[in-house]
């Protein structure tokens, strides 16, 4: 039917594909594709109705298609959808749903579509508020696709090759498995990961640069899953403030409930950021980000309300999200399959020799693969098998 999608087979599918997409939109599985057809809770289906546990995405955070945020979505489009200053009942309430999950010193939401967009403007107004244009990050670290974030982002500068902005510092971050000694002392290791970050931006200080902000994920799921020691990141966070800088926390992986014992990964670690960035989990998956900071900081920028708001439907989404966090309980139900996973991964650590570690908070998990225990050596090739079986 016209204007509609057509239901086509996998070749014909594959076809469409090799014409018009980019070779840099690399898929999950390229050796063997599979063509998605349907989606339900943690469950995909292909276009032969086999059934796929989904361990890829990351953005449905309360299942895929959920029956309470279609309607939602559906009931707010067929009765009113706004994306202006003429906010609407839906936005002030989503916005007050989303603020009762934050600390006090919160008191303002301002919208994006994804979380790299959300992350751009948290730099943005650590830049207007502190005047500074220098940022501290950590890394390995990632925070997003758009140029300003890629230059921040050591993993992609990597990757692409490309030298590193003079305004940018790199710090350590405290490897819990690789860096930690053999007495396993994480007080100590927090302390030495600190003092080795200490060094890195007194070294940038005493040239003359003047640290605008840092941005961090609170558990560093791009590092690998690295729970950070307590009273690293507080380290962290009190010396940026004392050199007059803001803290961004990126909570786009670690945020929304994924941790168990918190709703935000910064809880975890016994710390309050100056600004919080939020991406699509926040709507599970549909285009819905948001950066959450204090009045003071918002007003860095005029005129936000106007360029950062969220139209009926994507409140009426986000809305609905945080309503099923609380009646399904999925905190708890993160808590308890998390310790699943990670008790049934530590039982086959201890059968085969690849496994290096096992690690995580709540529902966020890191599996170290190894050649041997005794060097703790990345096995990727290994990695790669096992994703394919």
């Amino acid at each position: 039917m016209d204007g509609l999608i057509q239901d086509l087979n996998r070749d014909e599918t594959w076809n469409l594909r090799q014409k018009y997409v980019a070779d840099a939109c690399q898929l999950h599985y390229d050796q063997n594709p599979i063509k998605l057809s349907q989606s339900e809770a943690q469950y995909f289906y292909d276009d032969k109705g086999e059934k796929y546990l989904d361990c890829v995405t990351r953005i449905a955070n309360v299942g895929h298609c959920h029956p309470k945020v279609v309607k939602a979505a559906q009931s707010q489009m067929a009765t009113l959808n706004l994306c202006s200053q003429m906010k609407g009942t839906i936005q002030a309430q989503f916005c007050e749903s989303l603020l009762k999950t934050l600390p006090s010193s919160f008191e303002v939401c301002l919208f994006t579509n994804s979380g790299a967009e959300a992350n751009d403007l948290a730099l943005q107004l650590a830049r207007r508020h502190t005047g500074n244009e220098e940022v501290a990050v950590l890394d390995n670290s990632f925070h997003g696709s758009l140029k300003t974030v890629i230059e921040l982002s050591p993993v992609a500068l990597q990757k692409q090759n490309t030298e590193k902005v003079p305004w940018l510092h790199i710090l350590p971050y405290p490897d819990t498995y690789r860096g930690l000694t053999e007495s396993g002392d994480e007080l100590k290791l927090a302390e030495e990961y600190f003092m080795k970050a200490k060094s890195v931006i007194d070294r940038a200080v005493q040239k003359g640069s003047k640290i605008g902000c840092f941005i961090s994920e609170t558990v560093l799921v791009v590092q690998g899953v690295i729970v950070p020691p307590s009273n690293w990141l507080s380290q962290i966070y009190s010396y940026i403030h004392q050199l007059g800088g803001l803290v961004i926390a990126d909570e786009i992986q670690t945020g929304m409930g994924r941790c168990g014992t918190n709703f935000w990964g910064f809880q975890t670690q016994s710390v309050v950021p100056d600004i919080v960035t939020i991406g699509k989990p926040i709507g599970n998956g549909y285009p819905l980000a948001a950066v959450v900071t204090s009045k003071e900081i918002a007003r860095s920028i005029e005129n936000l309300h106007e360029e950062y708001a969220c139209c009926s439907v994507a409140a009426a989404v986000g809305k609905s999200v945080l309503n099923i966090f609380k009646e399904e309980s999925l905190m708890e139900n993160a808590i308890e399959m998390g310790q699943k996973l990670r008790d049934g991964l530590c039982d086959l650590k201890s059968k085969f020799r690849w496994i290096g570690d096992v690690r995580g908070i709540g529902l966020i998990t890191g599996l170290d693969l190894v050649w041997c225990k005794e060097s703790k050596q990345p096995a990727p090739e290994i990695a790669k098998k096992i994703c394919y079986r």
